[in-house]
């Protein structure tokens, strides 16, 4: 099993490219999508950002940022329950 984890370059609102590394992929069947956290490489900050998976016409993937509220809310219960649980 590969524990490396994946970076990749997003571009923000403003045009400035940064580096996040992706910390989980997940997919919600509630809502038949799937999401991914991640958090920027070069900042001190631990706390993920939560983004939407949509598959290209081409089948390349796109992260976006999760414009409906509800959605969000869903994804982020999910989310939590997988991987915030340090009980087990």
């Amino acid at each position: 099993m590969n524990d490396e984890k994946q970076t990749i370059l997003l571009v923000d609102e403003d045009g400035v490219e940064c580096e996040f590394e992706i910390s989980e992929v997940f997919g919600v069947d509630e809502l038949n999508s799937e999401y991914a956290v991640v958090i920027p490489v070069d900042s001190e900050e631990e706390e993920g950002i939560l983004l939407k998976m949509i598959e290209e016409a081409d089948g390349s993937m796109t992260l976006a940022t999760i414009e409906d509220e509800e959605e969000y809310d869903i994804a982020a219960e999910v989310y939590a329950t997988l991987f915030m649980n340090e009980d087990n």
